[in-house]
């Protein structure tokens, strides 16, 4: 996806916001956020091009101070003053730094979670911390900047500013968004200690349920209970504890869990009726569950 162009992308992304409601196994409430979510993958690709832009420049403004200062050196017969030695350590501090975030968005594209699943940024966390670097050139990129009119200097100093004020304010929107789903978050919080309980009270400890409630279920139920994903599921998912599956699969009264009217509970119900099994059938708010007798 990423060595197509800009239409290609464009294209991609408009199916993968329509793939998205394949995913009719995750939790009531997710589709929607993963709806708006996709809404705004299209505004991705400017705050990508973005910061690149402000990456490279960096990136080149530090390999030219440190080059400036080495020919310095060299065509001094004394030894680096204080100063230079100083310059010297925080350009090649922030270019180490970086380099570092250079070597996440390598890792990053090579994945292919970038191009199927472009919403998981939790994999470039560790960019936050080369924020500073990044925005250094708009802090002081145009400070020395020496040109024959004032005019041009003082647009370019205007143009800095006003790019700052709007990383500025697109942070504060989104810290601000993260306050306003914080009502959401928690309600989704609730009802997922209220399956938790559900599943306890009922005695379904051994469940087979798609990859994101299951692994959500047994960390908020401390490993009480312990879920795996079954093989043919119409939501994407796999094992990535095997453990987990092997415990699972050993329980002859191993339970299913679905979301309620998912393709994958009606695609179960239709496979149980003529089964020589018989199920009981619990319904706990949103989700459906099949337990052997």
């Amino acid at each position: 996806m990423y060595r197509s162009s800009s239409s290609g992308l464009l294209a991609g992304l408009s199916k993968l916001c329509s793939s998205a409601r394949l995913y009719c196994s995750l939790p009531p409430g997710w589709l929607s956020r993963q709806d708006k979510s996709c809404r705004r993958v299209y505004r991705v690709g400017a705050w990508s091009l973005g910061y690149i832009t402000l990456f490279t420049i960096a990136s080149l403004l530090a390999i030219g101070a440190l080059g400036k200062l080495w020919l310095l050196r060299r065509a001094q017969a004394h030894s680096w003053s204080q100063e230079e030695r100083h310059a010297a350590v925080i350009h090649f501090a922030r270019l180490m730094i970086l380099f570092g975030a250079g070597i996440t968005l390598l890792l990053y594209v090579n994945s292919p979670l970038s191009g199927l699943k472009p919403w998981s940024t939790r994999y470039l966390v560790g960019l936050l911390i080369a924020a500073p670097a990044v925005l250094w050139p708009l802090w002081i990129g145009f400070d020395n900047l020496k040109l024959s009119s004032r005019k041009p200097e003082k647009l370019l100093v205007a143009c800095k500013h006003g790019i700052l004020v709007l990383i500025s304010l697109a942070i504060l929107a989104g810290t601000l968004a993260t306050f306003v789903s914080f009502p959401s978050v928690e309600a989704d919080n609730q009802q997922q200690e209220a399956l938790v309980q559900d599943l306890l009270r009922i005695g379904a400890t051994r469940v087979f349920v798609e990859y994101w409630t299951g692994y959500s279920l047994m960390f908020q139920s401390q490993e009480h209970i312990i879920c795996a994903v079954p093989y043919g599921l119409i939501a994407t998912g796999s094992n990535r504890y095997f453990p987990y599956y092997r415990i699972v699969s050993a329980d002859t009264h191993a339970a299913h869990l679905f979301t309620e009217g998912s393709p994958d509970a009606i695609a179960f119900a239709k496979s149980i009726v003529h089964s020589r099994k018989h199920y009981q059938r619990f319904v706990f708010d949103g989700y459906v569950v099949y337990r052997p007798e």
